[in-house]
């Protein structure tokens, strides 16, 4: 069994700052990841800072299953965001997150391939943002 350590996502702020009240948003951190080959995977999460304490809102990094056709390979199919990070008033700052991701075989299992985005939802008026990495941590049969 060997074990791999994945760089998803060098450290970067996610600012969602200029944004009215009510308004929710999204971006992509990262696109078409194949990691059907791997049998364990446990995702780990870095919040080295975030500005969430004042009760702005929150930020979920969302991993989603994702499919293409030979039919129409520029269209992306996304399956319901199976697992989710969420950030809010209560995370530590900073923070050390872990999910393991559910692998074939188990219940919102991933698909061929996977897309992690983040979002954020505002609902009060306040600094929204913070500064992350993410990293998988695979494991091979």
């Amino acid at each position: 069994m060997s074990n791999q350590a994945l760089v998803v996502c060098q450290k970067q702020v996610l600012d969602f700052g200029n944004f009215a009240t009510g308004v929710s948003f999204q971006t992509i951190l990262a696109d078409r990841l194949e990691l059907l080959q791997w049998r364990e995977i446990t995702a780990v999460l870095n919040v080295h800072t975030h500005s969430l304490g004042s009760g702005a809102g929150t930020i979920s990094v969302v991993f989603y299953q994702q499919s293409w056709s030979e039919e129409d390979p520029g269209t992306p199919f996304l399956g319901s965001g199976a697992q989710t990070f969420t950030l809010n008033s209560s995370t530590p700052n900073p923070a050390c997150l872990a999910l393991a991701l559910p692998m074939l075989g188990t219940t919102f299992a991933l698909a061929d391939m996977t897309q992690i985005r983040a979002f954020f939802s505002r609902s009060a008026a306040g600094p929204l943002n913070a500064t992350i990495s993410l990293r998988l941590f695979a494991k091979d049969a």
